[in-house]
């Protein structure tokens, strides 16, 4: 294990209580309060893996679908499905998921998996937008198919959050085209599925599209972090937050390094974003930002940067740790790797 500190300061803000969403912001410097350690644990059972997401249900880690390398080069979407038991450290296989799917939507609640939209297609071709759902049993290890999205919100690389009932869906990418410069089709749309009734619904659409965004619930508020719009060449910095309140839309203070691809979860009332993509070919095309975002506070910290820089993984907090299984390295190549960030004792805004 390898202990790391903060390497820089944060701005602290007063309450916001507009819901404008162009602010000026002037606010004092605050000092660094949060530290961390990061472990490696075991690799993923499958082998390497990116653009896949995951998922807890109880003490245990469920990673999804993403693309991996073939022998020949070529890249392919799969189905797999793998979980890791955080107490014994060790992979097993469970049911694939019924479809091939990359940059799934994956959520977990009331002990059940939830697989919503994603996308599919060949790597040297085009990527589009599923409207595929499915629920994941642990118990039976098994899917069954739900009500797809709403007809013409097929997506992947949603910002996925969990309130009450409901598995929110924001922003996400319904297309991209491989070639240089293809066409990459971000969208705003807000969708919600209720666990319960079986139903979708429509919310209030993000300021702007987002894809390959960060994000989490944490109280009555949905938070949508960084990511991108058309494109990795068009990286944000913006956190947007939604209140499950009124229901309508607001900015915080911006991250300080704009990237997507990143990877995002929550501990108490702290937002941890690792990694991301970028177009710069001089970094590799990713990013080893660690950033953290303080809710109370409004501010923003910089942690020690990841030894292994990646995007396309995924983020999973369980108890206390953040586990970060797989994804992409420099130059686009895939890792197995599985890390967990342990974070400190937080001392206050």
């Amino acid at each position: 294990m390898n202990s790391y500190r903060i390497v820089s300061i944060c701005a602290l803000s007063a309450a916001l209580a507009s819901t404008s969403l162009s602010f000026a912001y002037a606010f004092p410097e605050c000092l660094p309060n949060s530290e961390g350690k990061w472990e490696t644990l075991s690799p993923l059972g499958m082998g390497l893996r990116q653009e896949h997401a995951a998922a807890a249900i109880d003490r245990k880690i469920y990673v999804v679908g993403g693309i991996v390398p073939m022998e020949n080069s070529s890249i392919v979407t799969i189905n797999t499905m793998e979980a890791y038991d955080l107490d014994s450290d060790t992979w097993t296989p469970a049911a694939p998921l019924p479809v091939p799917v990359n940059h799934p939507n994956i959520a977990s609640t009331g002990g059940k998996l939830y697989s919503l939209g994603g996308l599919s297609g060949n790597i040297n071709g085009s990527f589009w937008g599923l409207t595929d759902a499915f629920e994941y049993d642990p118990l039976a290890d098994a899917w069954s198919a739900l009500p797809p999205l709403p007809e013409g919100t097929g997506r992947g690389s949603s910002v996925v959050g969990v309130y009450r009932d409901e598995i929110i869906l924001a922003g996400g990418v319904s297309r991209i085209e491989q070639a240089l410069n293809g066409i990459q089709d971000t969208v705003a749309t807000v969708s919600a599925y209720n666990v319960k009734k079986r139903t979708w619904r429509f919310l209030p659409s993000l300021p702007e599209g987002r894809e390959h965004a960060g994000g989490a619930v944490i109280g009555q508020n949905f938070y949508v972090v960084g990511g991108r719009i058309k494109g990795p060449q068009n990286n944000r910095d913006t956190v947007f937050v939604l209140s499950l309140k009124m229901w309508t839309w607001s900015e915080r203070r911006p991250m300080p390094t704009a990237r997507g691809g990143i990877s995002v979860a929550a501990v108490r009332d702290r937002i941890y974003a690792f990694g991301g993509e970028n177009s710069d070919q001089s970094t590799g095309f990713v990013h080893n930002e660690t950033e953290v975002y303080n809710v109370p506070g409004d501010c923003w910290e910089s942690l020690e940067p990841m030894a292994l820089p990646r995007h396309g993984f995924a983020a999973v907090a369980v108890g206390g740790a953040i586990y970060t299984p797989g994804g992409g390295l420099r130059n686009f190549g895939f890792s197995d790797q599985l890390q967990a960030f342990h974070p400190g004792d937080n001392r206050g805004h």
